[in-house]
């Protein structure tokens, strides 16, 4: 019969978490290059383990729940809770009336994309006029 010792789990457990945050990084690379094109690897590398550590704070443990903490980190940078023009984001996040951490950050996350859209939006059809229109 195998045995595995508890000190063979955690290992386990560190190889999965970095693999994880290597998945991670080259996830957001692929999805936000331009929000993230000043951070060179190292600097990624220390982004994604403080949004992990963040979001581990606020109870969310699922891959995809610290998947979409990072993502917003990726729009708004690692302070968006603290700032007050996104006081929104952080009122999402606190929302008692949801009580379940994964729900709020999905709403977060739908909400913060769909603002970064709208905002994307906006900066065309603002260029569209200071270009005559066309």
């Amino acid at each position: 019969m195998l045995t595995i010792r508890e000190n063979q789990l955690s290992a386990l457990g560190a190889v999965s978490e970095q693999r994880f945050e290597a998945d991670l990084r080259e996830h957001l690379r692929r999805h936000f290059p331009e929000e993230l094109r000043a951070l060179d690897d190292a600097a990624l590398a220390a982004h994604v383990r403080e949004g992990m550590s963040q979001a581990k704070a606020r109870s969310l443990t699922s891959r995809q729940g610290l998947t979409w903490y990072l993502e917003v980190t990726a729009l708004h940078g690692l302070d968006f809770e603290s700032r007050p023009e996104l006081r929104w984001a952080a009122q999402m996040l606190d929302d008692a009336d949801v009580t379940e951490p994964h729900e709020r950050m999905r709403r977060l996350h739908l909400e913060a994309t769909r603002r970064k859209q709208r905002e994307a939006r906006n900066a065309q059809t603002r260029q569209r006029f200071r270009n005559g229109g066309t």
